[in-house]
């Protein structure tokens, strides 16, 4: 535990307190109160010694992290607390790089992907906080016990450049990318009821816009947030509820275990609501990769026609239900189960896909995919039942064909029980009811597809 208030951090803080940043509270549920000046650098130092020094924090007012301003958490039992009554937050931090990087000393541009900072911390939590153009606004890179973030809004983002892609996250739980020890986090995760606006905009190349990050080949420059929540190659379990994603550019919520380095993560992401960017570069609703899910009760709006609505790659044992998804004029489609393309021989089986709400138009509604970009993995035993596509319109202008259900080639030893719609069927054994058989042919337009689809 951190260190107890005595006379003598008393007598400093009284100090501290006159000229507006600090205060010991005695006798409440806090051990120091942090008060924000608006002004940089001295509000990331206040906020970086109360995390040193104590464990029960209260952040109130307006704090000026700048431009590149993180604070690192590597002491354990943090609790960081902003000041809020309804949808009004009295505690914001404006700028920063990562505003609160945890299990992790690294400071300075770019500092976080130093995999020699990484110290792995036991419990934090983080509510209540309004974070608005930060690069990254919480981003926990080593975490062990319990990990609440709860209740903060994250609006805009200046994306850093990864590889010629900009990259702005609100919510990273998992390794950093020069990292990727699983073993770092292993938190129980908790990630419920935060908002989350990207802001995503982008601009022609020559446009010159600050903060904006070129993408080669594309001719534009993105800036805003790109991944909403992002949980990543954890040893751990999360549960995401209850959370509003918008305005994203790549992906609203994903669930990502593509380098397959751990074999004990999953998530449970129930009740939330995801509307992505309708810009060109992405605007993903929901994905997993190489991962048991359960995706359950979620709201998934695609107005992005690169998109997917749910995907599902490599998945196994995983339950995708009561889900409504709505898309506008897209070459996808709402629900897909494919084969990770980092990854192609891991299988798509033993999934559930039940008495979901798919609408809109769309290339499919309902897609089987396995081997899109070669090797050896089938999708076999996935169940699909009670799925209601009869507001689904399929659109074959884009790549020559249009289904409510697609199983292509290698989709082997399925089960689908329709309400109405067609089906195109490549794969073999799959057994079909309530549905009618479309002819195919159709496996490499599928692949061309999909392979776009997931192209970032």
């Amino acid at each position: 535990m951190k260190k107890a208030i005595n006379l003598t951090v008393v007598s400093v803080l009284v100090v501290l307190l006159i000229v507006g940043s600090v205060a010991p509270v005695v006798g409440t549920e806090y051990d120091i109160v942090v008060t924000g000046m608006g002004v940089y650098p001295d509000d990331v130092e206040a906020v970086q010694s109360a995390v040193d020094n104590y464990s029960r924090i209260l952040l109130r007012g307006t704090f000026d992290f700048g431009d590149w301003g993180t604070v690192a958490v590597t002491a354990d039992d943090v609790e960081i607390r902003g000041e809020r009554v309804g949808e009004v937050y009295n505690t914001r931090i404006m700028g920063g790089q990562i505003p609160f990087l945890v299990g992790s000393s690294a400071t300075g541009p770019y500092g976080f992907l130093n995999p020699a900072a990484i110290a792995p911390v036991n419990n934090f939590a983080i509510e209540d906080i309004y974070f608005e153009n930060a690069m990254s606004a919480i981003v926990v890179p080593g975490c062990h016990g319990e990990l609440t973030i709860a209740g903060n809004k994250i609006v805009d983002g200046r994306p850093f450049d990864f590889g010629g892609w900009p990259v702005g996250l609100g919510i990273s739980v998992g390794p950093i990318p020069t990292d990727c020890k699983p073993e770092n986090v292993t938190a129980n995760t908790v990630i419920r009821e935060n908002y989350i606006d990207g802001r995503a905009v982008s601009w022609p190349e020559s446009a010159g816009e600050p903060w904006a990050v070129c993408v080669p080949g594309t001719g534009r420059c993105y800036r805003g947030l790109s991944i909403g929540i992002y949980f990543h190659n954890a040893n751990a379990h999360a549960d995401i509820v209850g959370n509003e994603v918008v305005d994203t550019f790549v992906q609203g919520i994903s669930i990502e275990n593509s380098s397959v380095l751990s074999e004990q993560m999953s998530a449970t992401v129930t009740g939330n609501t995801i509307t992505p960017s309708a810009a060109e570069l992405s605007g993903n609703g929901l994905t997993a990769w190489v991962a048991k899910v359960h995706f359950a009760h979620n709201t998934v709006n695609v107005a992005n026609p690169q998109a997917w609505g749910v995907a599902c790659a490599s998945c196994y044992d995983s339950v995708i239900e009561k889900n409504n998804i709505s898309y506008s004029n897209g070459w996808l489609g709402g629900i897909s189960l494919l084969v990770d393309d980092w990854n192609p021989d891991k299988p798509v089986t033993g999934n559930l896909v039940r008495n979901n709400r798919i609408t809109g138009e769309a290339s499919f509604a309902i897609a089987v995919a396995p081997a899109a970009l070669g090797g050896t993995a089938t999708a076999e035993n996935n169940t699909f039942v009670g799925n209601n596509v009869n507001l689904f319109t399929p659109d074959p202008t884009v790549w020559g064909f249009g289904a409510h259900y697609v199983l292509m080639e290698g989709a082997n030893e399925n089960l689908v029980v329709g309400n109405g719609g067609d089906v195109i069927d490549e794969g073999v054994g799959n057994v079909i009811t309530g549905l009618t058989k479309k002819p195919g042919n159709v496996g490499e337009l599928v692949k061309e597809a999909l392979h776009r689809g997931r192209a970032w």
